[in-house]
């Protein structure tokens, strides 16, 4: 198969990707500004996970930094220059935070926060690539050129010599978010063949077999798998139940977590009660390329997959003076969470396909907590698994107590949040009339040794309060309780 070489909007062929060593950011790749520092740090560590890494050469840094500072200046000016309005009550005061005393630390300033981007390099100049770009520029060599009678190109020639040095000159292991002919050019007068071009909005299409799914697909998967909730392991005939969990890990620890479980030796999972959250949900690239659109309508995604679940556990006792150990018999073990990694076939809306991919992980969800922080940090980890669900930027433990509605993206239904700063924290979620609270308690017997004593062991906890039997006390109740709420209720209008 031949490779494209201006990749568009489809996936490249797995030859072609698995020769890449990197994606080189040309300067105008955001426009012609400067780039979206964020955009740029999540496509480099999605990048990551595939191998290939993202390079910024030095002259495209330089460039971008440049342009910032000229835009510095001008809003600088601008917010001067709107003084009598603002003294004629005419426009409210504009605060311009003025950090930055001269251009120059608008530049340095940019080139540290770039520089700093976790998977992302900005690429020195060698000496010989400035030396032979210098001389492109001067006689006027490929790419360089002449703009009004000024010769340039010697900045780009540059950092693409240097760029294809670092691969060793396999010309096909670099991939430019760019849309500048130049590079055409400079490939073409150096013996290349065409280059691979691609612009920020189609890269993830080029690049990744799976893309993120959107938050419809992840209802979609949702609705699916509540509608099989509670599934017994030990009953059903269902090869789609049965495929939901084929091996699992960490089960035998998760139920020794508590001291009262000590002498487990072995254990298996019974019953799924209930789906918790979705997490890092891709929908698979090759099945857009070559939909049928008069066939049925078959998805296929990879996930990770939360399910609340209950076991059976083997106990043992040792005779401390003979040795012997005897079985004591089979006890029921429940508050546990189940993470799997799962692909699923979706047709016309329900599953038609599941299979685990690889080991379930298992684990225990009465834990201790060494601060109220720390028992927060992992509510809000819990949350973030519900499709669709983004909590305000401020709740919790430093926000003022008080009330909110926010909207569940892909459902036209709505979450009443409620924040109490009493004692160490509570949150109350109401959904057509129903109500579930979590709130963060402190154990005051793992303290020991009177005023100057401490804590034994990790003191707070959660404590959960959720009309439906999970038997947890724990983060993971109230995503599972959210999600079979508003599928619940998704056919009924908000109130």
């Amino acid at each position: 198969m031949s490779a494209r070489r201006k990749s568009g909007n489809r996936l490249l062929p797995k030859e072609v990707r698995e020769r890449l060593q990197a994606v080189v950011v040309d300067a105008n790749a955001y426009g012609q500004v400067g780039p979206d520092l964020s955009s740029l740090a999540e496509l480099a560590k999605e990048l990551s996970t595939i191998g290939i890494q993202v390079w910024v050469p030095e002259p495209v840094a330089w460039e971008w930094a440049d342009h910032l500072a000229n835009q510095w200046a001008v809003a600088r000016a601008a917010v001067r220059e709107a003084a009598p309005l603002h003294k004629a009550g005419l426009l409210p005061v504009l605060h311009f935070e003025d950090h930055y005393k001269h251009r120059d630390a608008v530049v340095d300033a940019f080139l540290d926060r770039l520089k700093a981007i976790p998977y992302v390099e900005v690429v020195s100049l060698s000496g010989e690539s400035a030396l032979e770009g210098l001389r492109d520029q001067v006689l006027q060599r490929p790419p360089a050129k002449k703009k009004s009678e000024v010769k340039t190109g010697g900045s780009d020639s540059a950092w693409l010599r240097t760029v294809l040095a670092k691969v060793g000159g396999a010309a096909d292991a670099l991939l430019f978010l760019s849309s500048d002919g130049d590079i055409k050019r400079a490939y073409e007068a150096w013996g290349h063949p065409p280059p691979l071009l691609c612009s920020v909005r189609d890269i993830r299409g080029s690049l990744f077999e799976y893309l993120p799914a959107s938050v419809e697909d992840e209802w979609l998967i949702a609705e699916s798998l509540v509608g099989r909730m509670p599934i017994d392991l030990r009953a059903s005939t269902s090869e789609i139940d049965r495929a939901i969990i084929d091996s699992v890990v960490g089960l035998t620890a998760a139920l020794r977590y508590h001291p009262d479980d000590e002498g487990i030796t072995a254990a298996h999972l019974t019953r799924l009660t209930a789906l918790a959250g979705l997490s890092r949900v891709k929908r698979k690239r090759a099945d857009l390329d070559h939909e049928d659109p008069s066939g049925p309508d078959t998805r296929i995604f990879v996930a990770d997959v939360f399910f609340l679940a209950e076991a059976d556990a083997v106990r043992t006792v040792q005779n401390s003076l003979s040795g012997e150990v005897t079985t004591t018999g089979t006890q029921s073990g429940a508050g546990l969470l189940v993470r799997a990694a799962m692909t699923l076939t979706i047709r016309d809306k329900a599953i038609e396909t599941m299979r685990s991919d690889g080991e379930a992980v298992v684990f225990a969800t009465h834990r201790r907590f060494s601060d109220s922080d720390e028992a927060w940090y992992e509510v809000a980890q819990a949350l973030s698994a519900v499709p669709g669900l983004r909590m305000p930027d401020e709740w919790g433990e430093y926000a003022g107590e008080g009330d909110q509605q926010i909207r569940v993206a892909g459902r036209d239904q709505t979450l009443e949040l409620h924040w109490s700063r009493s004692e160490w924290g509570a949150l109350s979620v109401r959904i057509d009339g129903e109500e579930a609270t979590v709130s963060c308690e402190y154990d005051g017997t793992a303290w020991w040794g009177g005023k100057d004593g401490m804590d034994m062991e990790p003191p707070y906890y959660l404590f959960a309060e959720v009309p439906m039997d999970y038997a947890l006390n724990s983060e993971w109740e109230l995503p599972a309780w959210i999600i079979t709420q508003l599928i619940k209720h998704r056919d009924q209008p908000d109130a």
